[in-house]
This record gives C-alpha cells, sequence and structure tokens, in this order.
C-alpha cells in the first residue's frame, strides 16, 4: 500500500466534470499519496457525489457541497479549515499532478524546512497542444519572492503552504471584496508573512488553460481586481520594495488602459507617478521623456494615435531609422 504523506490537496469545482475526474486520477498515480482530498463543489449544476465513486481511489476523499455559487476564495477558505494536513495545495479541477510529483514536493519539505515549497507548471490548451513548459518564470537566484510576485503571477496549483501560515493571514479575500486575481493576492499576504521558500525548477503540475474560463473571459475585472489588492498592500509594504510595487503599478495601468477600463487605469497610473519611482525604464526614449512630462495616460493615448494613423510597415521602417 502507498504511504501517505504530509499535504492535503484541497480542490476547487464548478461544472468541470471531466476535469475533475482527470484531476483525481493523476493524484491517485502518485508513487506518495496526499494526507487526504477535499473537494468543494461550488454549487455546480451536477452534484460531485452522483459521480465520483470513493472507493476507486487509493486516497481519503471528503466533498463538501454548497447550495450557492460564492466563488474559490470562500470554497478554500472552508476547505483550509477542514484539513488536516501540516501542508496544503489548493488546486482546481483543470489542475493535474505529474509523475511522483507528490514524493518530489515531500523531499523538498523535509530537505528545505521550507514554509513554502513552489514548483514550475506546463501548461496545454483544450485541445492538448503544449502553450509553455514552464510558466512560473522563477529562477533559483531569486531571493526575494514577495517581489518577485508583485510583478509575475504565481499560480496556486504551483505551491504548497504551511497549513498554520495560511491560516495566520486569514486565507482568501472573497468575492464579494476581490472578484477576481484573489490567488495573486493570497500568495503576495503569504510572502510578506515569510520568505522561508524554496523553488523546484521542474514541472510537476499540467494546467488545461480553458478559453472560456471565468478569467479568460473577464481581463478588466481581474486587472481592477489586482489594482485593488496592489493599494492594499501599500501600507504594508517595506521601502525596498517600492521599485517593484511601482513596475506592478505600472503594468497593471497599462493592462487596464489596453482593456479600454481608463478609469481604473488613470488611478494605476497616479499611484505609479506618486509612488517616488516612475522612472519608466520599460519604454523607449521616446515615451519615457513623454511620460516624464505628461504622465502615461497622455502617452498612451498619442501612442494609441499614432498606431492608427501609421500602418506597421511604416512604423517598422521608422523603428529602424531611429534605432
Amino acid at each position: 500500500m502507498k504511504k501517505s504523506g504530509l499535504t492535503s490537496i484541497l480542490i476547487t469545482y464548478f461544472n468541470e466534470k471531466e476535469l475533475l475526474i482527470r484531476c483525481l486520477h493523476s493524484i491517485n498515480k502518485q508513487s506518495l499519496l496526499p494526507n487526504e482530498v477535499i473537494i468543494y463543489d461550488d454549487a455546480s449544476d451536477i452534484n460531485v457525489k452522483e459521480y465520483i465513486d470513493k472507493k476507486k481511489y487509493d486516497f481519503s476523499i471528503q466533498i463538501v457541497r454548497g447550495e450557492e455559487n460564492k466563488g474559490p476564495g470562500y470554497g478554500r477558505n472552508l476547505l483550509l479549515a477542514m484539513a488536516k494536513g501540516e501542508f496544503i495545495r489548493f488546486h482546481d479541477a483543470d489542475d493535474e499532478l505529474l509523475e511522483n510529483a507528490l514524493l518530489e514536493i515531500e523531499k523538498a519539505i523535509i530537505k528545505s524546512k521550507a514554509d513554502i515549497i513552489l514548483n514550475e507548471v506546463t501548461s496545454y490548451d483544450e485541445k492538448g497542444k503544449l502553450i509553455s513548459e514552464k510558466v512560473i518564470g522563477l529562477s533559483q537566484d531569486i531571493m526575494d519572492i514577495f517581489g518577485f510576485s508583485l510583478v509575475h503571477t504565481l499560480l496556486i496549483p504551483s505551491i504548497t503552504y504551511k497549513k498554520d501560515i495560511a491560516i495566520s493571514i486569514e486565507g482568501f479575500k472573497l468575492r464579494s471584496v476581490l472578484p477576481q486575481s484573489e490567488d495573486a493576492d493570497f500568495n503576495r499576504r503569504i510572502f510578506l508573512k515569510t520568505n522561508n521558500f524554496y523553488f523546484i525548477n521542474k514541472a510537476l503540475v499540467r494546467q488545461n488553460i480553458r478559453s472560456l474560463g471565468y478569467s479568460s473571459k473577464n481581463h478588466s475585472l481581474v486587472w481592477t481586481s489586482n489594482l485593488k489588492s496592489l493599494l492594499d498592500l501599500k501600507q504594508k509594504i517595506s521601502s525596498h520594495h517600492f521599485p517593484s510595487y511601482a513596475e506592478a503599478l505600472l503594468k497593471t495601468g497599462l493592462q487596464l488602459y489596453h482593456q479600454k477600463n481608463y478609469h481604473s487605469a488613470k488611478i494605476a497610473f497616479n499611484a505609479y507617478k506618486t509612488s517616488g519611482y516612475a522612472n519608466y525604464l520599460n519604454y523607449n526614449i521616446v515615451k519615457r521623456n513623454l511620460a516624464k512630462v505628461f504622465g502615461p495616460m497622455f502617452t498612451e493615448h498619442l501612442s494609441m494615435i499614432y498606431k492608427n494613423l501609421l500602418p506597421a510597415n511604416i512604423r517598422e521602417k521608422l523603428k529602424n531609422i531611429n534605432g
């Protein structure tokens, strides 16, 4: 019989029957089983209990069903309170563990004695085509995980947390507070709490990207929520994080601008300008000088007009002449 490890796997689910079955199958194939698996059914059309036969699996499964759809943050908080493992992993139904993933994670826990274990993720589209071999982009020489998380998206299935740390920050923000980007916000608050992390630079999880997923259809809401998360963190971060924090504000403002959410983009740009670190280093020299004088909102407006008036081939020629 396979041994059960230290980690509870907590799965939030909503109308993803086939993906959930694949997820559970990937767990059952592990050489080291989880301490337990708990599934939160967020008021799906088909009750998980109707098609999941617990006897088919070599690990303990609990299923909790909500009567009202309240979003993944609510479900994860409920699962966190129920978990018995010393460590936890949050999974969506579209995440699959790769071979020996839990064994490698547990070895890293014991070896490093870290509060947080991160691993790489590989992603595929709905047709099974590889999108990226490594999604996270975290390198071994990065020492400050919070600074990295400000300007990068760290995926929930790539992280194993010590349960006590997750409880200490009071879990995830609910949909009424943060409609999207709750994963990124949760990670940032965890990383503010502890920088004691270990990174496995190997894909141990396969993420199946769904083009019709809620986040994929609501980019503006994702970035609006990300902006709220950043603004809420402002008073909590140390001064050495200010440059990364400013960069995150500019990146968020640009994303909101391109989503035509100009009101939120303006808020992000103004926060960036007043941060004390508005250097516009990612702009070319022309846009940088414009932004320093007139601000990023005016600069983006002018850039849009320029792109609309001049064909791409002419812009490329001008770029080569100036470059």
